[in-house]
Protein backbone atom coordinates (compact mmCIF):
# COMPACT_ATOMS: atom_id res chain seq x y z
CA UNK A 1 0.00 0.00 0.00
CA UNK A 2 2.86 2.28 0.85
CA UNK A 3 4.51 1.52 -2.36
CA UNK A 4 1.82 2.45 -4.36
CA UNK A 5 0.83 5.26 -2.84
CA UNK A 6 4.86 6.40 -3.22
CA UNK A 7 4.44 5.75 -7.17
CA UNK A 8 0.99 7.74 -7.06
CA UNK A 9 3.06 10.44 -5.31
CA UNK A 10 6.02 10.25 -7.73
CA UNK A 11 3.51 10.57 -10.78
CA UNK A 12 1.67 13.53 -8.72
CA UNK A 13 5.30 15.22 -9.00
CA UNK A 14 6.12 14.48 -12.47
CA UNK A 15 2.85 15.78 -14.48
CA UNK A 16 3.04 18.95 -11.67
CA UNK A 17 6.24 19.39 -12.99
CA UNK A 18 6.17 18.84 -16.41
CA UNK A 19 2.89 21.47 -16.30
CA UNK A 20 5.10 23.57 -14.15
CA UNK A 21 7.86 23.58 -16.87
CA UNK A 22 5.39 24.28 -19.69
CA UNK A 23 3.68 27.13 -18.30
CA UNK A 24 7.47 28.39 -17.31
CA UNK A 25 8.24 28.14 -21.36
CA UNK A 26 5.57 29.85 -22.41
CA UNK A 27 5.74 32.69 -19.54
CA UNK A 28 9.72 33.40 -20.43
CA UNK A 29 8.47 32.89 -24.75
CA UNK A 30 6.03 36.22 -23.61
CA UNK A 31 8.30 37.70 -21.94
CA UNK A 32 11.02 37.35 -25.04
CA UNK A 33 8.51 38.38 -27.79
CA UNK A 34 7.24 41.49 -25.41
CA UNK A 35 10.90 42.25 -25.06
CA UNK A 36 11.52 42.10 -28.68
CA UNK A 37 8.47 42.89 -30.27
CA UNK A 38 7.79 39.96 -32.47
CA UNK A 39 5.92 40.23 -35.20
CA UNK A 40 3.50 37.24 -36.21
CA UNK A 41 4.59 35.75 -39.68
CA UNK A 42 1.53 35.68 -40.77
CA UNK A 43 1.75 39.58 -41.49
CA UNK A 44 4.80 39.05 -43.03
CA UNK A 45 4.11 36.49 -45.47
CA UNK A 46 6.05 33.99 -43.09
CA UNK A 47 8.80 36.29 -41.83
CA UNK A 48 9.53 37.78 -38.29
CA UNK A 49 10.80 40.68 -37.04
CA UNK A 50 12.69 40.76 -33.68
CA UNK A 51 14.19 43.94 -31.83
CA UNK A 52 16.78 43.98 -29.41
CA UNK A 53 20.11 45.70 -28.53
CA UNK A 54 23.45 43.81 -30.22
CA UNK A 55 25.08 41.57 -26.89
CA UNK A 56 27.99 40.32 -30.13
CA UNK A 57 27.85 40.18 -33.39
CA UNK A 58 30.07 38.15 -34.89
CA UNK A 59 29.90 37.94 -38.84
CA UNK A 60 33.16 35.41 -39.20
CA UNK A 61 31.42 32.89 -37.19
CA UNK A 62 28.00 33.76 -38.90
CA UNK A 63 25.62 35.02 -35.66
CA UNK A 64 24.15 37.84 -34.05
CA UNK A 65 23.31 37.89 -30.33
CA UNK A 66 20.46 40.38 -28.53
CA UNK A 67 19.08 41.37 -25.15
CA UNK A 68 16.29 43.33 -24.18
CA UNK A 69 15.86 47.11 -24.12
CA UNK A 70 15.24 47.24 -20.60
CA UNK A 71 18.27 45.03 -19.94
CA UNK A 72 17.13 41.86 -20.31
CA UNK A 73 19.03 38.94 -21.07
CA UNK A 74 22.39 40.87 -19.27
CA UNK A 75 22.11 38.67 -15.94
CA UNK A 76 23.21 35.00 -15.53
CA UNK A 77 20.33 33.07 -14.22
CA UNK A 78 17.45 30.23 -15.85
CA UNK A 79 15.52 33.54 -16.06
CA UNK A 80 17.30 35.12 -18.42
CA UNK A 81 18.47 32.33 -20.44
CA UNK A 82 15.45 32.68 -21.84
CA UNK A 83 15.76 36.59 -22.91
CA UNK A 84 19.17 36.32 -24.34
CA UNK A 85 18.66 34.85 -28.24
CA UNK A 86 21.35 34.28 -30.81
CA UNK A 87 20.51 34.17 -34.49
CA UNK A 88 22.51 32.90 -37.75
CA UNK A 89 23.21 34.86 -40.27
CA UNK A 90 21.49 33.42 -44.03
CA UNK A 91 23.27 33.95 -46.90
CA UNK A 92 26.09 36.76 -46.27
CA UNK A 93 26.22 37.89 -49.45
CA UNK A 94 22.21 38.65 -50.22
CA UNK A 95 22.27 40.52 -46.21
CA UNK A 96 20.69 43.33 -46.72
CA UNK A 97 21.99 45.99 -43.97
CA UNK A 98 21.66 49.60 -42.93
CA UNK A 99 22.76 51.56 -40.60
CA UNK A 100 21.40 55.02 -39.01
CA UNK A 101 19.28 55.27 -42.04
CA UNK A 102 22.37 54.33 -44.61
CA UNK A 103 23.34 51.38 -46.34
CA UNK A 104 26.10 49.45 -44.59
CA UNK A 105 28.33 46.81 -44.04
CA UNK A 106 27.55 43.48 -41.39
CA UNK A 107 31.09 44.87 -39.84
CA UNK A 108 29.27 48.18 -38.97
CA UNK A 109 26.86 46.75 -36.93
CA UNK A 110 28.86 47.37 -33.12
CA UNK A 111 28.08 45.40 -29.35
CA UNK A 112 25.46 48.29 -28.24
CA UNK A 113 23.35 48.74 -31.29
CA UNK A 114 19.65 48.66 -31.53
CA UNK A 115 18.41 46.59 -34.35
CA UNK A 116 15.51 45.23 -35.72
CA UNK A 117 15.98 41.72 -37.86
CA UNK A 118 13.93 40.48 -40.12
CA UNK A 119 14.13 36.47 -39.64
CA UNK A 120 12.98 34.24 -42.70
CA UNK A 121 10.84 30.52 -42.26
CA UNK A 122 13.39 29.43 -41.10
CA UNK A 123 14.94 31.85 -38.26
CA UNK A 124 18.06 32.79 -40.74
CA UNK A 125 18.52 36.86 -40.17
CA UNK A 126 17.81 38.19 -44.17
CA UNK A 127 18.17 41.98 -43.07
CA UNK A 128 19.28 44.00 -40.22
CA UNK A 129 18.58 47.83 -39.36
CA UNK A 130 20.49 49.44 -36.90
CA UNK A 131 21.21 52.49 -34.94
CA UNK A 132 23.88 54.00 -33.10
CA UNK A 133 22.83 54.44 -28.92
CA UNK A 134 25.62 56.93 -28.55
CA UNK A 135 25.37 60.14 -25.84
CA UNK A 136 27.24 62.68 -26.10
CA UNK A 137 29.32 64.18 -22.45
CA UNK A 138 31.88 66.71 -21.54
CA UNK A 139 34.20 66.68 -18.70
CA UNK A 140 37.69 67.19 -17.70
CA UNK A 141 40.37 64.69 -17.73
CA UNK A 142 41.24 63.81 -14.07
CA UNK A 143 44.04 61.55 -15.47
CA UNK A 144 45.30 59.16 -17.94
CA UNK A 145 46.43 55.88 -17.98
CA UNK A 146 47.94 53.27 -21.14
CA UNK A 147 44.16 52.18 -21.53
CA UNK A 148 42.11 54.05 -19.44
CA UNK A 149 40.98 57.70 -18.56
CA UNK A 150 39.59 59.40 -15.25
CA UNK A 151 36.99 62.22 -16.17
CA UNK A 152 35.38 64.60 -14.30
CA UNK A 153 31.64 65.18 -15.66
CA UNK A 154 30.92 68.61 -15.75
CA UNK A 155 27.99 67.48 -13.18
CA UNK A 156 30.69 66.86 -11.18
CA UNK A 157 30.47 62.84 -11.44
CA UNK A 158 33.68 61.61 -12.23
CA UNK A 159 33.87 58.15 -13.93
CA UNK A 160 36.97 55.35 -15.51
CA UNK A 161 36.69 54.81 -18.84
CA UNK A 162 38.53 51.71 -20.85
CA UNK A 163 39.93 52.71 -23.87
CA UNK A 164 40.02 50.38 -26.59
CA UNK A 165 42.36 50.77 -29.73
CA UNK A 166 39.20 51.68 -32.21
CA UNK A 167 38.61 55.03 -30.10
CA UNK A 168 38.75 57.61 -32.29
CA UNK A 169 40.46 60.66 -30.68
CA UNK A 170 40.16 64.57 -32.18
CA UNK A 171 41.99 67.45 -31.44
CA UNK A 172 40.49 71.28 -33.04
CA UNK A 173 38.81 69.00 -35.12
CA UNK A 174 41.40 66.93 -36.45
CA UNK A 175 42.68 63.52 -35.90
CA UNK A 176 45.02 63.31 -32.92
CA UNK A 177 46.93 60.63 -31.08
CA UNK A 178 45.62 59.12 -27.59
CA UNK A 179 49.36 59.52 -26.41
CA UNK A 180 48.48 63.41 -27.15
CA UNK A 181 45.52 63.31 -24.31
CA UNK A 182 47.09 65.62 -21.46
CA UNK A 183 45.56 65.80 -17.92
CA UNK A 184 43.16 68.99 -17.37
CA UNK A 185 42.24 68.31 -21.10
CA UNK A 186 38.19 69.40 -21.44
CA UNK A 187 36.70 66.72 -24.00
CA UNK A 188 33.74 66.22 -25.24
CA UNK A 189 32.72 62.43 -25.10
CA UNK A 190 30.91 60.15 -27.62
CA UNK A 191 29.66 57.37 -25.12
CA UNK A 192 27.84 53.94 -25.68
CA UNK A 193 25.70 53.24 -22.43
CA UNK A 194 24.65 50.37 -21.52
CA UNK A 195 23.41 48.21 -18.29
CA UNK A 196 26.27 46.09 -19.27
CA UNK A 197 29.95 48.68 -19.87
CA UNK A 198 30.46 52.25 -20.91
CA UNK A 199 32.34 52.36 -24.44
CA UNK A 200 34.16 55.65 -25.63
CA UNK A 201 33.42 55.88 -29.37
CA UNK A 202 35.02 59.18 -29.77
CA UNK A 203 37.50 61.57 -27.76
CA UNK A 204 37.32 65.26 -29.19
CA UNK A 205 39.65 67.43 -27.30
CA UNK A 206 38.35 70.99 -27.31
CA UNK A 207 40.73 74.16 -28.08
CA UNK A 208 43.70 75.28 -26.03
CA UNK A 209 41.93 78.72 -24.87
CA UNK A 210 41.63 76.95 -21.88
CA UNK A 211 45.39 76.71 -20.82
CA UNK A 212 45.78 78.19 -17.97
CA UNK A 213 48.38 81.23 -18.75
CA UNK A 214 49.83 82.94 -15.59
CA UNK A 215 49.15 82.23 -11.60
CA UNK A 216 49.40 85.66 -9.44
CA UNK A 217 49.94 86.47 -6.23
CA UNK A 218 48.26 89.19 -4.32
CA UNK A 219 46.08 91.13 -1.75
CA UNK A 220 42.06 90.74 -2.96
CA UNK A 221 40.44 93.77 -2.48
CA UNK A 222 37.10 93.00 -3.04
CA UNK A 223 34.98 91.09 -5.68
CA UNK A 224 32.40 92.71 -8.16
CA UNK A 225 29.50 90.79 -8.53
CA UNK A 226 27.86 93.07 -10.48
CA UNK A 227 30.78 93.04 -13.30
CA UNK A 228 32.34 89.80 -12.18
CA UNK A 229 35.30 91.02 -11.60
CA UNK A 230 38.17 90.97 -9.16
CA UNK A 231 40.39 93.63 -7.56
CA UNK A 232 43.41 93.07 -6.22
CA UNK A 233 47.01 95.02 -5.35
CA UNK A 234 50.03 94.32 -4.73
CA UNK A 235 50.83 91.73 -7.72
CA UNK A 236 53.50 89.01 -8.60
CA UNK A 237 53.58 86.51 -10.90
CA UNK A 238 55.11 83.20 -10.59
CA UNK A 239 57.58 82.51 -13.22
CA UNK A 240 60.12 79.99 -13.69
CA UNK A 241 59.84 79.01 -10.62
CA UNK A 242 59.95 82.46 -9.15
CA UNK A 243 57.52 85.50 -7.83
CA UNK A 244 58.58 88.25 -9.55
CA UNK A 245 57.14 91.89 -9.53
CA UNK A 246 54.94 93.03 -12.64
CA UNK A 247 54.64 96.28 -13.94
CA UNK A 248 51.02 96.94 -12.84
CA UNK A 249 51.31 100.15 -10.52
CA UNK A 250 48.34 100.11 -8.00
CA UNK A 251 45.21 97.99 -8.16
CA UNK A 252 45.03 95.53 -11.46
CA UNK A 253 41.25 94.28 -12.09
CA UNK A 254 40.86 91.11 -13.70
CA UNK A 255 37.70 89.79 -15.38
CA UNK A 256 36.20 86.15 -13.63
CA UNK A 257 36.27 83.13 -16.00
CA UNK A 258 32.96 81.16 -16.70
CA UNK A 259 32.88 78.98 -13.43
CA UNK A 260 35.71 80.30 -11.64
CA UNK A 261 35.89 78.83 -8.44
CA UNK A 262 36.96 80.52 -4.71
CA UNK A 263 38.88 78.19 -2.07
CA UNK A 264 39.86 79.03 1.43
CA UNK A 265 41.38 76.39 3.45
CA UNK A 266 40.55 73.45 0.98
CA UNK A 267 36.85 74.63 1.06
CA UNK A 268 35.09 75.69 -1.70
CA UNK A 269 33.56 79.37 -0.88
CA UNK A 270 31.08 81.82 -2.26
CA UNK A 271 31.91 85.20 -3.46
CA UNK A 272 29.66 86.97 -0.94
CA UNK A 273 32.01 85.00 1.85
CA UNK A 274 35.09 85.70 0.23
CA UNK A 275 33.71 89.69 0.47
CA UNK A 276 32.87 89.56 4.22
CA UNK A 277 35.43 87.89 5.60
CA UNK A 278 38.40 87.62 3.26
CA UNK A 279 39.07 91.00 1.99
CA UNK A 280 42.65 92.08 1.83
CA UNK A 281 43.77 88.44 2.51
CA UNK A 282 46.48 87.17 0.20
CA UNK A 283 45.69 84.81 -2.65
CA UNK A 284 46.57 82.63 -5.30
CA UNK A 285 45.45 83.07 -8.70
CA UNK A 286 45.16 81.35 -12.14
CA UNK A 287 44.40 83.07 -15.13
CA UNK A 288 43.47 82.32 -18.94
CA UNK A 289 43.32 84.24 -21.87
CA UNK A 290 40.12 84.78 -23.62
CA UNK A 291 39.28 85.52 -27.15
CA UNK A 292 40.22 88.79 -27.17
CA UNK A 293 43.63 88.27 -25.64
CA UNK A 294 42.70 89.66 -21.93
CA UNK A 295 42.81 87.74 -19.13
CA UNK A 296 40.69 86.04 -17.32
CA UNK A 297 40.74 84.46 -13.43
CA UNK A 298 39.64 80.92 -13.87
CA UNK A 299 40.61 79.84 -9.92
CA UNK A 300 40.94 81.92 -6.59
CA UNK A 301 42.71 80.18 -3.54
CA UNK A 302 43.00 82.18 -0.84
CA UNK A 303 45.83 81.78 1.72
CA UNK A 304 46.08 81.35 5.78
CA UNK A 305 48.21 84.40 6.21
CA UNK A 306 49.24 82.60 9.93
CA UNK A 307 50.71 80.23 8.07
CA UNK A 308 54.32 80.61 6.12
CA UNK A 309 54.92 80.54 2.66
CA UNK A 310 57.91 78.38 1.53
CA UNK A 311 60.85 79.32 -0.96
CA UNK A 312 59.37 77.98 -3.91
CA UNK A 313 61.20 74.33 -5.03
CA UNK A 314 62.32 73.77 -8.67
CA UNK A 315 62.32 69.96 -8.14
CA UNK A 316 61.63 66.29 -9.22
CA UNK A 317 58.47 64.42 -8.00
CA UNK A 318 60.23 61.50 -6.01
CA UNK A 319 57.31 59.84 -4.45
CA UNK A 320 53.52 59.93 -4.30
CA UNK A 321 51.11 58.24 -2.37
CA UNK A 322 48.07 56.98 -4.13
CA UNK A 323 45.29 58.43 -3.40
CA UNK A 324 46.17 60.69 -0.18
CA UNK A 325 47.31 63.56 -2.00
CA UNK A 326 50.44 63.32 -0.28
CA UNK A 327 54.25 63.74 -2.16
CA UNK A 328 57.53 64.45 -2.03
CA UNK A 329 60.27 66.17 -4.01
CA UNK A 330 63.97 64.41 -4.46
CA UNK A 331 65.58 67.67 -2.68
CA UNK A 332 63.39 67.50 0.26
CA UNK A 333 62.60 65.66 2.86
CA UNK A 334 59.21 66.96 3.93
CA UNK A 335 55.76 65.12 2.86
CA UNK A 336 53.67 67.67 0.92
CA UNK A 337 50.16 67.27 0.68
CA UNK A 338 48.04 69.07 -2.33
CA UNK A 339 44.06 69.62 -1.10
CA UNK A 340 41.53 70.72 -3.54
CA UNK A 341 41.86 74.32 -2.78
CA UNK A 342 45.97 74.20 -4.52
CA UNK A 343 46.43 75.77 -8.01
CA UNK A 344 47.77 72.37 -9.56
CA UNK A 345 48.77 73.39 -13.39
CA UNK A 346 50.53 70.62 -15.45
CA UNK A 347 50.86 70.51 -19.32
CA UNK A 348 49.09 74.28 -19.35
CA UNK A 349 45.99 72.76 -17.82
CA UNK A 350 44.23 73.21 -14.40
CA UNK A 351 43.93 69.74 -12.58
CA UNK A 352 43.40 68.20 -9.25
CA UNK A 353 46.51 66.75 -7.33
CA UNK A 354 45.57 63.28 -9.06
CA UNK A 355 47.54 64.23 -11.75
CA UNK A 356 50.48 64.41 -9.93
CA UNK A 357 52.91 62.06 -10.87
CA UNK A 358 56.34 60.38 -9.79
CA UNK A 359 59.03 62.01 -12.11
CA UNK A 360 57.12 65.33 -12.78
CA UNK A 361 59.14 68.16 -12.68
CA UNK A 362 57.77 70.86 -10.98
CA UNK A 363 57.60 74.25 -9.50
CA UNK A 364 55.90 73.80 -6.03
CA UNK A 365 54.63 76.80 -3.83
CA UNK A 366 54.55 75.30 0.02
CA UNK A 367 53.06 76.85 2.87
CA UNK A 368 53.76 75.55 6.45
CA UNK A 369 50.40 74.96 9.21
CA UNK A 370 50.94 77.20 11.81
CA UNK A 371 49.54 74.59 14.06
CA UNK A 372 50.80 71.90 12.90
CA UNK A 373 54.07 72.20 10.97
CA UNK A 374 53.06 70.51 7.76
CA UNK A 375 53.76 71.53 4.96
CA UNK A 376 50.61 71.80 2.14
CA UNK A 377 50.76 72.93 -1.35
CA UNK A 378 49.34 76.40 -2.21
CA UNK A 379 50.92 75.92 -6.52
CA UNK A 380 52.11 72.91 -8.03
CA UNK A 381 52.97 73.84 -11.77
CA UNK A 382 54.32 70.62 -13.86
CA UNK A 383 55.64 70.32 -17.16
CA UNK A 384 58.30 69.05 -19.30
CA UNK A 385 60.89 71.74 -20.00
CA UNK A 386 65.02 71.97 -20.13
CA UNK A 387 66.63 71.69 -16.52
CA UNK A 388 69.65 71.05 -14.88
CA UNK A 389 69.11 67.14 -14.98
CA UNK A 390 68.59 67.67 -19.10
CA UNK A 391 72.22 69.97 -20.14
CA UNK A 392 74.24 72.64 -18.57
CA UNK A 393 74.20 75.27 -20.64
CA UNK A 394 78.60 77.25 -20.60
CA UNK A 395 80.27 79.74 -21.95
CA UNK A 396 83.90 80.34 -21.90
CA UNK A 397 87.25 80.37 -23.95
CA UNK A 398 88.86 77.70 -25.06
CA UNK A 399 92.46 77.25 -23.72
CA UNK A 400 93.48 73.33 -25.26
CA UNK A 401 92.37 70.41 -27.35
CA UNK A 402 93.09 67.13 -27.61
CA UNK A 403 91.47 66.24 -30.81
CA UNK A 404 88.54 64.14 -31.12
CA UNK A 405 88.63 63.18 -27.50
CA UNK A 406 88.78 66.44 -25.14
CA UNK A 407 88.89 70.15 -24.92
CA UNK A 408 89.35 72.73 -21.54
CA UNK A 409 87.96 76.05 -21.12
CA UNK A 410 90.71 78.49 -19.49
CA UNK A 411 87.60 79.57 -17.15
CA UNK A 412 83.72 79.43 -17.65
CA UNK A 413 80.41 80.73 -16.57
CA UNK A 414 77.69 78.45 -16.00
CA UNK A 415 74.16 79.50 -17.16
CA UNK A 416 71.45 79.49 -13.90
CA UNK A 417 67.86 80.03 -14.78
CA UNK A 418 68.02 83.98 -16.10
CA UNK A 419 71.49 84.71 -14.73
CA UNK A 420 75.38 83.60 -15.71
CA UNK A 421 77.21 82.66 -12.72
CA UNK A 422 81.53 82.57 -13.67
CA UNK A 423 83.84 80.30 -12.25
CA UNK A 424 87.67 81.01 -12.58
CA UNK A 425 88.80 77.30 -12.62
CA UNK A 426 89.16 75.36 -15.97
CA UNK A 427 86.83 72.84 -17.10
CA UNK A 428 87.62 69.85 -19.47
CA UNK A 429 84.59 68.54 -21.55
CA UNK A 430 84.74 64.92 -23.50
CA UNK A 431 84.37 64.60 -27.09
CA UNK A 432 82.69 61.96 -28.78
CA UNK A 433 80.70 60.82 -32.04
CA UNK A 434 77.50 62.31 -31.65
CA UNK A 435 79.28 65.93 -30.17
CA UNK A 436 78.47 68.62 -33.12
CA UNK A 437 80.36 71.79 -33.88
CA UNK A 438 78.41 74.71 -35.21
CA UNK A 439 80.02 78.42 -36.19
CA UNK A 440 78.65 81.65 -38.08
CA UNK A 441 78.40 79.21 -41.49
CA UNK A 442 77.20 75.85 -40.04
CA UNK A 443 77.97 72.50 -38.92
CA UNK A 444 81.74 72.25 -38.56
CA UNK A 445 83.82 68.97 -39.39
CA UNK A 446 85.00 67.59 -35.90
CA UNK A 447 88.52 66.75 -37.76
CA UNK A 448 88.30 70.60 -38.01
CA UNK A 449 88.02 71.05 -34.23
CA UNK A 450 91.88 71.88 -33.30
CA UNK A 451 94.37 74.15 -31.52
CA UNK A 452 96.47 75.08 -34.32
CA UNK A 453 96.88 76.53 -38.06
CA UNK A 454 94.83 79.05 -39.67
CA UNK A 455 91.41 78.02 -38.45
CA UNK A 456 92.67 77.40 -34.54
CA UNK A 457 89.97 77.41 -32.18
CA UNK A 458 92.45 78.48 -29.21
CA UNK A 459 90.93 81.59 -27.30
CA UNK A 460 87.85 81.38 -29.40
CA UNK A 461 85.08 82.02 -26.79
CA UNK A 462 81.91 79.22 -27.08
CA UNK A 463 79.02 77.81 -25.97
CA UNK A 464 79.26 74.27 -24.88
CA UNK A 465 76.05 72.44 -24.48
CA UNK A 466 77.22 69.67 -22.37
CA UNK A 467 75.26 66.49 -20.12
CA UNK A 468 77.54 66.36 -17.38
CA UNK A 469 80.97 66.55 -18.97
CA UNK A 470 80.00 65.23 -22.55
CA UNK A 471 79.57 67.43 -25.14
CA UNK A 472 76.48 67.73 -26.88
CA UNK A 473 76.73 70.77 -29.16
CA UNK A 474 79.77 73.55 -29.31
CA UNK A 475 78.62 77.17 -30.63
CA UNK A 476 80.28 80.39 -31.79
CA UNK A 477 77.25 81.65 -31.18
CA UNK A 478 77.91 86.01 -29.91
CA UNK A 479 77.66 86.72 -26.26
CA UNK A 480 73.93 87.20 -24.98
CA UNK A 481 72.76 88.65 -21.03
CA UNK A 482 69.58 89.91 -21.98
CA UNK A 483 66.37 87.13 -21.57
CA UNK A 484 63.34 87.71 -23.55
CA UNK A 485 59.99 85.83 -23.40
CA UNK A 486 56.96 85.37 -26.09
CA UNK A 487 54.60 83.09 -27.72
CA UNK A 488 55.65 82.51 -31.39
CA UNK A 489 52.97 83.27 -34.18
CA UNK A 490 54.75 83.69 -37.14
CA UNK A 491 58.01 81.69 -38.47
CA UNK A 492 59.38 82.75 -41.81
CA UNK A 493 62.66 82.42 -43.75
CA UNK A 494 62.30 78.79 -44.78
CA UNK A 495 61.15 76.57 -47.36
CA UNK A 496 59.58 72.94 -47.59
CA UNK A 497 59.15 70.46 -50.28
CA UNK A 498 56.02 69.32 -51.48
CA UNK A 499 56.21 66.40 -49.19
CA UNK A 500 56.63 68.47 -46.41
CA UNK A 501 60.63 67.88 -46.49
CA UNK A 502 62.62 70.81 -45.25
CA UNK A 503 64.50 71.97 -48.12
CA UNK A 504 66.07 75.77 -45.85
CA UNK A 505 65.50 76.29 -42.23
CA UNK A 506 63.78 79.18 -40.78
CA UNK A 507 65.37 81.89 -39.75
CA UNK A 508 62.59 84.67 -38.29
CA UNK A 509 60.86 84.52 -35.80
CA UNK A 510 57.53 86.68 -34.64
CA UNK A 511 56.89 87.10 -31.07
CA UNK A 512 53.67 87.98 -29.11
CA UNK A 513 53.04 88.36 -25.84
CA UNK A 514 56.33 89.46 -25.35
CA UNK A 515 58.57 90.65 -22.48
CA UNK A 516 62.50 91.65 -21.46
CA UNK A 517 63.96 90.85 -18.39
CA UNK A 518 65.30 93.98 -16.88
CA UNK A 519 68.19 93.41 -15.14
CA UNK A 520 68.84 96.32 -12.67
CA UNK A 521 64.67 95.79 -11.38
CA UNK A 522 64.84 92.56 -11.75
CA UNK A 523 60.81 92.05 -13.17
CA UNK A 524 59.91 91.26 -16.62
CA UNK A 525 58.27 94.36 -18.24
CA UNK A 526 56.13 94.29 -21.46
CA UNK A 527 57.32 94.72 -24.58
CA UNK A 528 54.42 93.61 -27.08
CA UNK A 529 55.79 92.47 -30.03
CA UNK A 530 59.11 91.19 -30.96
CA UNK A 531 61.35 89.75 -34.21
CA UNK A 532 64.09 87.59 -33.38
CA UNK A 533 66.50 86.35 -36.09
CA UNK A 534 67.90 82.98 -36.52
CA UNK A 535 71.43 82.02 -36.70
CA UNK A 536 73.17 79.55 -38.20
CA UNK A 537 75.16 78.66 -34.70
CA UNK A 538 72.01 79.82 -32.38
CA UNK A 539 71.33 77.16 -29.91
CA UNK A 540 67.76 75.50 -29.83
CA UNK A 541 66.36 73.90 -27.00
CA UNK A 542 63.14 71.74 -27.12
CA UNK A 543 61.71 68.64 -25.63
CA UNK A 544 64.57 67.99 -24.06
CA UNK A 545 66.63 67.90 -27.20
CA UNK A 546 68.26 70.33 -29.15
CA UNK A 547 66.09 70.82 -32.17
CA UNK A 548 66.42 72.60 -35.76
CA UNK A 549 64.59 75.94 -36.32
CA UNK A 550 61.70 74.07 -38.38
CA UNK A 551 61.07 72.06 -35.08
CA UNK A 552 59.67 75.06 -33.76
CA UNK A 553 55.95 76.26 -33.75
CA UNK A 554 53.36 78.70 -33.76
CA UNK A 555 52.54 78.60 -30.04
CA UNK A 556 55.50 77.62 -28.66
CA UNK A 557 56.13 80.01 -25.56
CA UNK A 558 59.70 80.95 -25.69
CA UNK A 559 62.97 82.63 -23.76
CA UNK A 560 65.56 83.71 -26.00
CA UNK A 561 69.39 85.18 -24.59
CA UNK A 562 69.86 88.43 -26.92
CA UNK A 563 72.64 91.20 -27.02
CA UNK A 564 70.42 93.35 -25.47
CA UNK A 565 66.86 94.25 -24.55
CA UNK A 566 65.76 96.11 -28.22
CA UNK A 567 62.06 94.49 -29.86
CA UNK A 568 64.37 92.87 -32.99
CA UNK A 569 67.51 91.34 -33.14
CA UNK A 570 69.23 88.07 -33.23
CA UNK A 571 68.44 85.11 -30.66
CA UNK A 572 71.58 83.03 -29.53
CA UNK A 573 69.98 80.95 -27.63
CA UNK A 574 66.29 79.95 -27.68
CA UNK A 575 64.44 77.68 -25.03
CA UNK A 576 60.98 76.51 -25.56
CA UNK A 577 59.10 76.37 -22.05
CA UNK A 578 55.76 75.04 -23.37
Amino acid sequence: MRYNSTKFRNKLYGSLSFILAVMLIFAHAGAWAANYKVTPRAQLNRTTVVKGIVEENNPQMGYITLYGEDGTGTEPGIEQFYILRTYNYGDMSDLEVLKNNKEASIEDIETGDTVFLKLDENMYVISVSAVDNYTAKYGVIISKRSTSLVVEYDDGEQQVLEIDDDTFVSRDKKPAAYSSLKDGDRVRLLLHITNKFTKVKEIAVESGRHFITAIYKGKVDYVDEMSDKIVMMNLEVFDGGRWSRTNKIGFSSFKLADGCSFYYDNKAIDVSTANKYLRENEAYIAVVKDYDGKEKVAFVSYRDEEDTEDIPYDDTVSYVLSGSGIFRLSKSTERIRVGKGAIVVKDGRLVSGASIAKDDMAYVVANRDFDSGEYYAGIVQISDRSDVNFVQIYRGRISKIDENRSFTLESFSQLNGLNWEYTGAPKTFKLNFDSRIVDDKGVVNQRNFRDYGDDSYAGKTVYVIANGTNTLLISTAPYGVYNVRGEIYEISGGLTGDEGTVLSEPDVLKVTDAKVYDLTSRIWKDSKEMTLNILQNSIILKDKKIVKPSDLEVGDRIRAIKRDGTVTGDAYIIIVEN
